[in-house]
């Protein structure tokens, strides 16, 4: 389901999981030796699992991408939000008419205001 809707991430996270329930922990259960069932069962999900570890080689790649886009683009908001600032408090608050844009936003009073809060 994650897979289909491009949430790779999510998608990586359970792959991976399956793959250590199965190669980990199911392996070493004591049931899995004791029932010729159980073993085959073990067999089938190891199979499974090697399928998505190849699924787990395509999503890294995509998923270490979309990181580094991600960093890449906080990294350029902030440098430009660092000249903007300085800017804000070298100027006069008396210059600036509106309040949000000076930086000091001030809370509407419910009742003076109720036209809004029903919109």
């Amino acid at each position: 389901m994650y897979e289909r809707e491009g949430h790779d991430e999510q998608a990586y996270l359970i792959l991976f999981r399956h793959a250590q329930l199965i190669l980990v922990h199911l392996s070493k259960h004591p049931d899995t030796k004791k029932n010729e069932e159980d073993r085959k069962a073990l067999v089938a999900a190891e199979k499974e699992v090697e399928k998505n570890l190849s699924k787990l080689e395509i999503l890294r790649p995509r998923i270490n991408k979309r990181y580094e886009r991600y960093t890449q683009l906080m990294r350029e908001r902030e440098s430009r939000k660092q000249p903007s600032r300085t800017k804000i408090v070298a100027e006069p608050r008396e210059q600036v008419a509106d309040p949000a844009l000076a930086g000091v936003a001030e809370p509407l009073e419910a009742g003076e205001n109720r036209d809004l809060a029903v919109q």
